[in-house]
C-alpha cells in the first residue's frame, strides 16, 4: 500500500516540529518541488475545510503544522507554566 504524497508531507510537518522549506521537504520525499508544493496546497485546503485544531502555515517560505488561531490560550492553560506559546506550536 502506497502512502500519498500529501500524507507523507503531513507526517514530515508533524514530526519535524519546526518550520521547514519546500526544498527540504522535497529532498525528504524524493520528489520535485512542484509536486511537493501541490501536496502542501492540497493539505492546506483540506485543513481549511475540516473542523480541526491544526493548520498548516507558511511564513517566509517555511511551512509548519501549528495549532489553529484561537486555541493557544485554551491549551496554554493545560500545560505547565514554563512552556511558551512558541514551544506549544513546536509540540503541535
Amino acid at each position: 500500500m502506497s502512502i500519498s504524497l500529501p500524507s507523507q508531507v503531513e507526517a514530515i510537518l508533524y514530526l519535524k516540529g519546526k518550520p521547514i522549506s519546500l526544498n527540504e521537504i522535497a529532498k525528504l520525499v524524493k520528489e520535485e518541488n512542484a509536486l511537493v508544493e501541490q501536496a502542501i496546497l492540497t493539505l492546506m485546503a483540506a485543513y481549511a475545510q475540516r473542523d480541526t485544531a491544526l493548520d498548516i502555515k507558511e511564513h517566509k517560505g517555511l511551512y509548519s503544522l501549528q495549532l489553529r488561531e484561537g486555541l493557544g490560550e485554551l491549551v496554554q492553560d493545560l500545560l505547565p507554566v514554563d512552556l511558551s506559546l512558541g514551544t506549544l506550536r513546536t509540540l503541535a
